[in-house]
């Protein structure tokens, strides 16, 4: 088993959406009470679990992401707040993400999700992110 190469295949994907209408919706909705009959269905459901592709202009990945509750929530996260997160690896190293989501939310046009289960969520992400090698994704590196 240790070794052996895991081929998971899937063609569930959701066509491109693009981000533009997606955040019209949310912003709309937003300003709404929730029990609204003038809200506008989402795109997604809230409680899709699985992994989703975000795309440039070229419609080339730059992100690949998963979520085991909720892709509506992390996909506005990405997309629509400024929440800047910093990581410290001891003494030796940090990361601000501030700039990073900045990039992604700019340079981000359309997104796809697939739903997958649980269990071969973080399987199907790194394959994703080893196929699709995109810009915003963090390189693992050894030596951290």
């Amino acid at each position: 088993m240790i070794g052996e190469k895991i081929i998971y295949e899937f063609d569930n994907f959701t066509g491109l959406m693009p981000v533009e209408e997606f955040k019209k919706v949310f912003t709309y909705n937003f300003k709404l009470h929730w029990r609204s009959k003038d809200r506008i269905k989402p795109y997604i459901q809230k409680e899709k679990v699985g992994c989703y592709l975000i795309y440039n202009n070229n419609k080339e990945v730059i992100y690949v992401g998963k979520s085991s509750n909720c892709i509506r929530l992390r996909l506005i996260h990405h997309l629509f707040t400024n929440n800047a997160i910093t990581v410290k690896y001891g003494e030796r190293l940090e990361i601000n993400y501030a700039n990073k989501t900045k990039k992604l939310r700019i340079e981000a046009k359309y997104f796809s999700y697939t739903e997958i289960d649980k269990t071969d969520l973080s399987f199907v992400e790194v394959g994703l992110i080893n196929k699709y090698k995109p810009k915003f994704n963090i390189k693992d590196n050894d030596s951290l």
